[in-house]
């Protein structure tokens, strides 16, 4: 065979390599595609089952709480007024129940909680939320949040709320309920791990974009919320976010929340095209942050 020959048999199987990797990229193409639309199909279908018993639940359960509201109401009102006070052993008795109906009325709270917040990830997931774009002060949105969870600090006296303002502040664009919703869930978790110290809640601008594919000319504020609570061990960290992560006291490692809140915040703020992170530092505190464009 002469080198003109040879050089063209190399051409020839070169050419039928690459064929056959074109017709083997083809066929892993059309399997991922399938594989996509099953899984597609698949996460609808977990949506719409997670979002039809959510809503058959909560209906029932919405009455359970009324009805122990009720029970409660009326036989610490009425009933154990009623009971001679000589008969301690009918007094201890319905003390006890009424102890127990609250058991009942605060967990059902919480499961009701639960249910409510897979609705709400169905729906921000499933594209049903109706989003009410308009001009927002930061400076309020901070003031309406923390009005929201004044109660809570109530019940720790040891614990100082600190708000920082940014004057003049530019007005943002984004749907203030939700972002609301964001703002008092930080706050609410950071209450709920802290018991002495302080919880600092503040906005400002962000100097530099550090959002990926950001303009460096586009200005963005900041919110964050700090506190002095016993902060997050390191393993938690880049999981957070995730649904149903939850994340509870190190120092028991038992968990507290249901694990979705923190990911319908992200689902939220990544919505309005900005960016939600957390830094911490064990027995120290943590820092949840957010920024969104102005």
């Amino acid at each position: 065979m002469n080198p003109t020959s040879k050089e063209e048999q190399e051409i020839i199987e070169l050419k039928a390599r690459i064929q056959a990797l074109q017709r083997l990229l083809a066929k892993k193409t059309e399997e991922l595609q399938f594989a996509r639309e099953d899984a597609e199909a698949a996460n609808e279908a977990k949506s719409i089952f997670l979002s039809t018993v959510s809503h058959e639940l909560r209906t029932p359960l919405t009455s359970i709480i009324g009805f122990t509201q009720l029970n409660k109401k009326s036989l610490d009102g009425k009933v154990i007024p009623a009971i001679d006070e000589n008969n301690t052993k009918a007094i201890k008795s319905a003390n006890r129940i009424s102890d127990n109906l609250e058991v009942v009325k605060s967990e059902g709270e919480r499961l009701l909680n639960i249910i409510n917040d897979l609705i709400d990830l169905s729906n921000i997931e499933s594209g049903k939320v109706e989003w009410k774009i308009q001009p927002v002060d930061p400076n309020e949105l901070i003031e309406r949040a923390t009005l929201a969870v004044s109660s809570l600090f109530e019940e720790k006296p040891a614990l100082q709320l600190i708000k920082k303002q940014l004057p003049n502040a530019p007005v943002l664009a984004i749907d203030r309920d939700r972002m609301l919703q964001v703002l008092i869930n930080l706050l609410s978790n950071a209450i709920k791990f802290t018991e002495e110290g302080q919880i600092t809640v503040s906005v400002d601008h962000l100097p530099f974009p550090i959002i990926s594919g950001a303009s460096r000319h586009q200005k963005h504020l900041v919110f964050r919320v700090e506190d002095t609570g016993p902060g997050i061990p390191d393993a938690h960290i880049d999981t957070i976010f995730d649904r149903f992560q939850q994340v509870g006291d190190h120092h028991t490692d038992k968990p507290q929340g249901t694990g979705l809140g923190l990911a319908i915040c992200k689902e939220i703020v990544e919505h309005h095209k900005g960016k939600i992170w957390v830094e911490s530092e064990v027995d120290k505190g943590s820092i949840f942050a957010f920024i969104v464009p102005v």
